[in-house]
């Protein structure tokens, strides 16, 4: 039986995501990045990821950013518009350049090391405002609004507009969900405590991994974190603790959903799973799915993500989703 939710929850409106794009440099090597001299050109960033996977589960999208207008900007841009996602939301300004993260493979961890050249990026400097998101916020043409923590730790003037975003959001009855995701690189560990301490009132769903639940409340239990977001002030309609191989938890009005990983014979790349289960959770939720099944299929997208190299490139369509979910074998030869 589905379970109840808020009546703002179900929209056929776009989902509204913003966030930092990134140029990303990729070598398939562990050796130092001083010793590689050929790298593949790829683009990322958490929200938007999330806007590529739920452009090809065939929701409606719109992404709100900036870039420089230069080489790499227009290649996101490029990319974006032939994923689906909508990107007159998109700012470009002469005065600052793209931002760009190196990717390197390590022998010893499943997650790959990564430096980030973005302090002097339009949102790393402080040149993005947001005021057309906002618009399309307050005016209604959005009905749901999705962002990560790592906007705000960009610069105090990009952490002030996504302020303004999620308090509109809020004042308007359009959902935002949060995913945490914290990057150290970016900011300590108690910085990020306090903006979820800041925030948590504005926020209808949140997301976090295990792993960062346990450093920011000394628990990664689902119940338990949700009673210390409670303790913050967060009123929303509930959260979810993803697990990686181990599944994901969600905790919706007291009751604990468990679901297992979907199966994958080999981790190839685990940059972009986080952000693409929460599309698949995104997408299945927002078209009235359980919750059970809006876990199950956000599982599906995250296992599509680790088993291919890249941030987005793996992410399934809706009908690859909807095959697993009915139980059918792909034909592969």
């Amino acid at each position: 039986m589905p379970h109840a939710r808020s009546e703002s929850t179900y929209t056929p409106k776009p989902v509204l995501t913003f966030g930092e794009p990134l140029a990303i440099f990729t070598h398939p090597g562990s050796e130092p990045l001083s010793s590689n001299r050929t790298f593949n050109l790829d683009f990322g960033g958490a929200e938007l990821n999330t806007a590529i996977g739920l452009s090809r589960l065939d929701v409606p999208v719109w992404y709100a950013a900036a870039v420089g207008d230069d080489p790499f900007g227009q290649f996101i841009l490029r990319e974006l518009r032939a994923e689906g996602v909508n990107t007159h939301l998109v700012e470009q300004t002469s005065l600052c350049p793209t931002g760009a993260m190196f990717k390197l493979a390590s022998g010893l961890y499943q997650d790959p090391a990564v430096q980030y050249y973005r302090s002097l990026s339009p949102m790393g400097s402080g040149h993005w405002r947001g005021e057309d998101a906002l618009q399309a916020i307050v005016s209604g043409e959005v009905g749901w609004v999705h962002t990560t923590g790592i906007t705000w730790m960009l610069s105090e003037r990009t952490s002030a507009a996504s302020d303004e975003l999620i308090r509109a959001a809020r004042e308007n009855k359009v959902p935002v969900s949060f995913d945490v995701n914290v990057r150290r690189k970016l900011a300590p560990m108690d910085t990020w405590k306090r903006l979820i301490e800041r925030i948590a009132p504005y926020l209808t769903w949140m997301f976090m991994g295990d792993t960062e639940a346990d450093a920011l409340f000394a628990t990664d239990d689902a119940i338990a974190v949700l009673e210390k977001l409670a303790a913050m002030g967060f009123r929303g309609d509930g959260m979810i603790v993803k697990r990686g191989e181990k599944g994901a938890s969600a905790v919706v009005r007291g009751k604990r959903i468990q679901v297992d990983a979907f199966p994958v014979r080999q981790v190839v790349d685990t940059v972009g799973a986080g952000d693409g289960f929460n599309a698949g959770w995104l997408a299945a939720y927002m078209r009235d799915d359980d919750m059970d099944q809006a876990l199950k299929v956000a599982s599906i997208v995250g296992a599509y993500a680790v088993s291919s190299p890249g941030d987005s490139s793996g992410y399934p369509t809706l009908a690859q989703v909807q095959s697993h979910l009915a139980g059918d074998e792909e034909v592969r030869r």
